[in-house]
């Protein structure tokens, strides 16, 4: 693991509380938390964790872009996750003793929250809503992961990533989304050629479709390939 800087969180405060997985406590109940919560500023592609790693520790995502990576037997990287803010991740280590994953911060300025696994273990037996949502956010994982696989084998390339880009900008489909990706990146999750991402990419901008400026994107007009 890197060495990012730590300090103490407050729940009260959090940016991502309301959809984290503490939304489910009042704020009096948050005040008398006895988890130890700490924030950590991740430096550029930096790992947290790496996949194998002894699991000690679940995280939130506070601010920025991360991927979870798997390791393919040829050596080359699959990447099965992007988390923005408010995804809870690392939790494999409540079932497992080791990371199924490798976390790499994409992009500057990325923040976690970090939870110790036996603190939230105990947490999730003392109070039925965090274990409740707990395993919805676990239900919604496998849910996308299912449908992601469906749409690697049935959409085309250019659906695949319209549809992708879409859904990373629907939470503000008519403004400016952050978006520290590379073509690579997009690539790799999305079983395509990093060729074929810049084709469409550039075609896209060509017709004004997409934006982008400064590490943020917006999608202009219906979809270019109906």
């Amino acid at each position: 693991m890197g060495q990012p800087d730590s300090q103490r969180s407050d729940c009260l405060t959090c940016p991502v509380r309301p959809i984290s997985l503490f939304a489910e406590l009042t704020l009096d109940e948050l005040g008398k938390l006895k988890m130890q919560l700490t924030t950590r500023h991740l430096d550029q592609g930096m790992a947290l964790y790496h996949e194998g790693d002894p699991a000690d520790a679940a995280y939130t995502l506070i601010q920025g872009v991360i991927k979870l990576s798997m390791s393919l037997p040829d050596g080359q990287e699959q990447i099965v996750r992007l988390l923005r803010p408010g995804d809870l991740f690392g939790v494999e280590g409540l079932v497992d003793s080791h990371y199924h994953h490798s976390a790499t911060p994409l992009g500057d300025d990325v923040a976690v929250c970090q939870l110790d696994l036996k603190e939230l273990s105990e947490l999730t037996q003392e109070r039925e809503r965090i274990r409740k949502a707990l395993i919805r956010r676990w239900a919604r994982n496998i849910s996308h992961a299912e449908r992601r696989l469906v749409e690697l084998r049935n959409l085309k390339a250019n659906r695949r990533l319209w549809k992708f880009l879409e859904e990373w900008c629907a939470e503000d489909p008519e403004g400016w989304t952050y978006f520290p990706l590379s073509r690579q990146h997009v690539a790799d999750y999305l079983g395509l050629t990093v060729e074929t991402v810049s084709r469409l990419f550039a075609d896209w901008k060509r017709r004004g479709n997409v934006l982008e400026q400064k590490q943020h994107i917006r999608l202009k007009g219906p979809d270019p390939n109906v």
